[in-house]
C-alpha cells in the first residue's frame, strides 16, 4: 500500500512535469507547481521524524528574498513575479526530494524517459498534422516561426543521460533503441545547447563514475554523436556569433548595477550601446541562467552565484554512487541552462531542483 502511494506521487508529479513543457498557461502552471511542491513539503514534515535542510539553503532563501526585493524597483513586476514563483516552486521541490529521497530517488529517471516519449509522441502527431505551430516554452514544438530550433532536443538531452546510465549500469538492450531514438530528436531539434549538454553530462557520468576505462568506446560514441550533431546544426545556423547576448548582457549589466527587471533584457539587448562588435542580434532573453539574473538583478544577482557555486561544491565532494545519475542530470540541465533559456521552461527548472535534493547525502541543519 505504501508502495503504490509513492508511485502515485511519482505519477502527479511526471503529470505536472508534463504539463510543465506544453507551453500553454504557463504562469498558472508556475503557481500550481509551487502549491504541489508546499502539499509535499507538508507531506515530507510529516512523513520524515527528522527534516533536514540541504547545505545552500541559507543562500537560496537570501536569494528568494533579494529576487522578491528586486521587484519593487524594477519594471515588469508581473513578469518577475513569474520568475519568483518558478524559482519558489523549485527550492521547494529541492527540499521535498532531499527529505524524501528514499522514496523518490527509484522512480524519476523512469519519469524522465517516459516524458521524452509523451513528448516526442505528440512532436510526432504535430509534425503529421502539417500545421505551423510555435511556442517559446515548449518541450516538443519549435520555438520560433523559422522552425530552426526546438527544445525538445534539450529534454532529450537529459533522457539520453538517463539511458547511457541504464546502459552502464544494467546492460539492457532498450538502452540503444532509446539512445537511437534519442539521436533523431537531437537531430530535428537543431538545438546546439542540448548537444553542448549531453557532451558534459555524458561526459561528467563516465569519469566519475569510474567507467572510463572501461566502456572508453561508448564515451567516444556519445561525444562524436555530439559533435556530429553541432556540425550538422552548424550548416543550417551560424555557431560562433549565435550569442550576441553574452556581451550585450555584461555590458547591460555594468552600465545598470542595480538591474533592469527580470525578463526585461530587451532593455539591454535593444540598446546601441550594447552592441557592440557589430553584436545587433535582439533578444527578450540572455540564454544564459546566471546573466539573466545579473541583468535582472543587477549585483543582488551575485546571490544566485554563490548559492550554485556552494551546490557545486556539495555535488563534487559527494562520492555515493547511487547519487551519481542525479547529479549528471543536474549538471546536463545546468550546461544547457548556461546556452539557452530553457531555464524559464517550469520542466527543465523543478526537474533540475529535483534532481538536486537527490545528488548528494543528507547534512546540513536538522529540524526535529
Amino acid at each position: 500500500m505504501e508502495r503504490m502511494f509513492w508511485h502515485l506521487i511519482l505519477l502527479l508529479l511526471g503529470m505536472l512535469l508534463f504539463f510543465g513543457g506544453l507551453g500553454v498557461k504557463v504562469a498558472l502552471v508556475q503557481y500550481l507547481g509551487a502549491l504541489v511542491g508546499l502539499v509535499l513539503l507538508i507531506l515530507a514534515l510529516v512523513w520524515k521524524k527528522r527534516f533536514k535542510l540541504p547545505y545552500g539553503i541559507g543562500l537560496y532563501l537570501l536569494f528568494l528574498l533579494a529576487l522578491a526585493a528586486s521587484t519593487i524597483w524594477n519594471q515588469g513586476k508581473k513578469v518577475s513575479l513569474e520568475y519568483l514563483i518558478l524559482f519558489v516552486g523549485g527550492g521547494l521541490f529541492w527540499l521535498v526530494f532531499y527529505n524524501l529521497k528514499e522514496k523518490l530517488r527509484d522512480g524519476i529517471l523512469w519519469v524522465v524517459i517516459f516524458l521524452g516519449l509523451a513528448f516526442a509522441e505528440l512532436f510526432v502527431m504535430n509534425q503529421a498534422s502539417g500545421e505551423i505551430v510555435f511556442r517559446y516554452q515548449s518541450l516538443f514544438l519549435p520555438n520560433t516561426p523559422y522552425l530552426q530550433h526546438n527544445h525538445m532536443g534539450d529534454f532529450w538531452a537529459v533522457v539520453l543521460v538517463a539511458a547511457a546510465y541504464f546502459l552502464l549500469r544494467d546492460k539492457k538492450w532498450w538502452t540503444w533503441s532509446l539512445i537511437g531514438l534519442g539521436g533523431y530528436f537531437l537531430l530535428v531539434s537543431l538545438s546546439r545547447s542540448s548537444y553542448v549538454a549531453l557532451a558534459v553530462g555524458i561526459f561528467y557520468l563516465f569519469t566519475r563514475g569510474k567507467w572510463l576505462a572501461k566502456y572508453r568506446k561508448v564515451l567516444w560514441f556519445f561525444l562524436g554523436l555530439a559533435l556530429a550533431l553541432s556540425l550538422f546544426a552548424g550548416t543550417t545556423k551560424t555557431i560562433l556569433f549565435s550569442r550576441p547576448y553574452f556581451v550585450q548582457a555584461v555590458l547591460g549589466f555594468m552600465r545598470n548595477p542595480w538591474g533592469v527587471g527580470m525578463g526585461n533584457f530587451y532593455i539591454i539587448s535593444s540598446n546601441p550601446a550594447n552592441q557592440l562588435l557589430g553584436m545587433h542580434g535582439l533578444s527578450g532573453f540572455t540564454h544564459n541562467l546566471v546573466l539573466e539574473f545579473m541583468v535582472g538583478m543587477g549585483f543582488l544577482g551575485l546571490i544566485f552565484v554563490a548559492w550554485l557555486t556552494r551546490v557545486m561544491l556539495s555535488l563534487w565532494q559527494d562520492k555515493d554512487p547511487q547519487n551519481l545519475p542525479f547529479q549528471a542530470i543536474f549538471i546536463t540541465l545546468g550546461v544547457n541552462f548556461l546556452f539557452d533559456y530553457t531555464y524559464i521552461i517550469p520542466t527543465m527548472v523543478w526537474l533540475w531542483f529535483m534532481v538536486l535534493g537527490l545528488s548528494y547525502k543528507e547534512g546540513g541543519q536538522r529540524i526535529n
